[in-house]
């Protein structure tokens, strides 16, 4: 192989890895997250998130609520605190982490915000 051929196979650009499969505990948990999140901010808000980091106790197939940890912010990672089951039978199943972006018809600050700033 000649120095040109390897150098043409080294600018080659890296491919990501194919994300996992989305697994049913996976999705309600997002779907807690962003429930968690509305409900914060408002009905109306579209809220997405990425890059989830799930860690959920064996047994556990379904996550019913999310808590997001003291102190969160938007634009950024938030960790959730995951709970299955309801009432006195609500138990803790784990934590989740994603990064959360949020758009909402309207926001009214009582400070100066930039456009697009971490709120």
């Amino acid at each position: 192989m000649s120095w040109a051929a390897l150098v043409l196979l080294a600018a080659r650009p890296l491919q990501a890895a194919p994300a996992p499969p989305a697994t049913p505990v996976t999705a309600s948990a997002i779907a807690a997250a962003i429930t968690a999140v509305r409900t914060a901010i408002g009905g109306g808000a579209e809220v997405t998130v990425t890059n989830p980091v799930l860690s959920v106790v064996a047994g556990n197939d379904h996550i019913d609520l999310a808590v997001a940890e003291p102190g969160s912010r938007t634009a950024g990672p938030i960790r959730f605190v995951l709970y299955t089951g309801t009432g006195a039978a609500r138990r803790r199943a784990g934590r989740l982490a994603v990064d959360v972006r949020v758009s909402a018809p309207l926001l009214r600050a009582t400070t100066a915000l930039r456009a697009g700033s971490a709120i």
